[in-house]
């Protein structure tokens, strides 16, 4: 399973029903979404068991782009520049998102 972590974009949580958590691609972390409390046993005589909470990816379908321009959830199209790259643009306002 590919995990893409959103570091640079924020995002926009479309709902709040938690998706199944049978495999799958596509999937996406956002910080503070999903949270899941996982049971870790200790290992050794030294370690303590606890119970550990970590985000669990989310489907990509269920997340939006939140366009810096607007600050509202936007989706997203890509263009080609004149220079042959590829650009993000929100389909909202028409410009470019970095």
């Amino acid at each position: 399973m590919t995990n893409l972590r959103a570091l640079h974009a924020c995002v926009y949580l479309l709902r709040t029903r938690r998706p199944r958590a049978a495999g799958g691609r596509r999937r996406v972390l956002v910080e503070g979404v999903n949270i899941i409390k996982r049971h870790q046993r200790a290992r050794s005589q030294n370690q303590v068991s606890q119970i550990v909470e970590r985000e669990a990816p989310i489907h990509v379908s269920n997340v939006m782009l939140i366009d810096p321009n607007t600050d509202q959830p936007t989706r997203v199209t890509f263009r080609r520049r004149e220079n042959g790259t590829l650009v993000r643009v929100g389909k909202r306002s028409g410009e470019d998102i970095e």
